[in-house]
């Protein structure tokens, strides 16, 4: 009988706050994948589950193992995409964007069938507590699965400090460059700024939300990619009805030749440098949608 193998590959590597909560699980990953370590124990029998993103081009050096696996789980919370996995594949997605956090759909999913441990159920809870930015996107069921994991056993102060931590030297930099750089402008009565830094683009945009943004747009280009990142007040979406995954990242999608994905509030692209200039791009496609939202 074979031996059984799991492995957890994060393809574009944790960010901060993702680095502190593995490091305090003691959680090994790796960041590229060594074929050299998998290739001989992966065959058709093989199963690839995918987490948090329904978009095949976010797996980045991870889509190499499609050459070989022919069975992809899908578990997300993002708006669905038209999935562009061929038919050489069986894909079993589970798409549920009313959820708030792919935590709290990854604990429906196994609450019923496996006993979850305490340890568990504190990142379990550290994962709602970030994605859900400490209770600011949240339903009637969130709070719910909160309660049923701190029955469980979870820390939530531990699960605080997992993903707690001071900005460092570059990420509050990059903030003061985004401020300092900061284009800002009205559409429909809304403020909407937008700016561009080399890195912490999500940082960047939360801190001009902070500032009053209703809206923050931030992109980076590095060698021949560009980034975007956008944010928004759950004010300008509820009065608006202009979601950032539902609306926006879709629309620059078709108009970038991009490829990403986000939630109402917040959410990213990412593709190859445009003809010219991406910022005033950008700037004309989103007036041009919330005045067309407004109209519709």
């Amino acid at each position: 009988m074979q031996k059984s193998y799991t492995a957890l590959i994060l393809p574009q590597g944790a960010n901060e706050a993702g680095k502190s909560m593995l490091s305090s699980l003691n959680v090994i990953y790796d960041k590229d994948i060594l074929f050299s370590k998998y290739y001989h124990v992966l065959d058709n029998e093989s199963v690839l589950v995918i987490v948090d993103t329904n978009n095949p081009e976010n797996l980045g050096i991870a889509s190499k193992l499609l050459n070989v696996i022919r069975t992809i789980v899908i578990i997300d919370h993002h708006r669905p995409r038209s999935l562009s996995f061929s038919s050489n594949y069986e894909v079993y997605p589970l798409i549920i964007p009313t959820y708030t956090s792919c935590s709290e759909l990854v604990y429906d999913l196994l609450s019923e069938i496996y006993s979850i441990n305490s340890l568990e159920a504190t990142a379990l809870l550290a994962g709602i507590i970030y994605d859900t930015r400490r209770f600011l996107a949240i339903t009637p069921r969130t709070f719910k699965i909160v309660s049923e994991l701190l029955n469980r056993g979870g820390d939530y102060h531990r699960a605080i400090s997992m993903i707690t931590r001071d900005m460092d030297y570059s990420e509050r930099m990059a903030r003061l460059k985004a401020a300092q750089r900061m284009k800002i402008f009205t559409c429909r009565g809304y403020i909407v700024a937008i700016s561009h830094v080399g890195a912490f683009e999500g940082s960047a945009a939360r801190g001009m939300i902070e500032l009053g943004a209703d809206l923050a747009i931030v992109y980076s280009i590095r060698k021949n990619m560009f980034r975007v990142t956008l944010r928004s007040t759950g004010r300008f979406y509820r009065e608006t009805g202009v979601s950032i995954g539902r609306d926006i990242i879709p629309y620059l999608i078709r108009i970038l030749n991009a490829s990403g994905g986000g939630h109402d509030n917040a959410g990213s692209l990412e593709g190859y440098r445009v003809e010219g200039n991406l910022e005033q791009v950008i700037e004309r496609t989103v007036c041009k949608l919330l005045v067309e939202k407004k109209n519709s």
